[in-house]
């Protein structure tokens, strides 16, 4: 078939996209903004319960994240722009007897 070796367009990411990962700093402005972006996105979709966040919840938010020091969040930017969450938690496994990471919130 012809169109095997042929490029591939359309929503896929090509190689000249810069994919990165990187833990949020809540207190950043920018990444706080990303942050809540993303998860009120996610909290639109059927699959996040259909409705936006609330307004209040917005607002506390990455402060009540911050102060937490068990939570961490991940964001993944394409060439700068926020596109996707991990909002994660440690915690412990008693049946392992070890530290884990629960991922409460994966977003893309």
């Amino acid at each position: 078939d012809e169109r095997r070796g042929a490029a591939r367009t359309g929503n896929a990411v090509s190689d000249t996209l810069a994919l990165t990962i990187t833990l949020a700093d809540y207190r950043d402005a920018r990444d706080a903004a990303d942050v809540v972006a993303l998860l009120d996105a996610y909290a639109r979709d059927p699959m996040g319960g259909g409705a936006p966040l609330r307004d209040d919840v917005k607002a506390r938010l990455t402060d009540d994240l911050a102060a937490n020091p068990q939570a961490f969040s991940l964001i993944a930017r394409i060439d700068d722009r926020a596109v996707g969450l991990a909002n994660c938690f440690i915690g412990y496994s008693t049946f392992a007897a070890a530290p884990l990471v629960n991922i409460h919130d994966l977003a893309v």
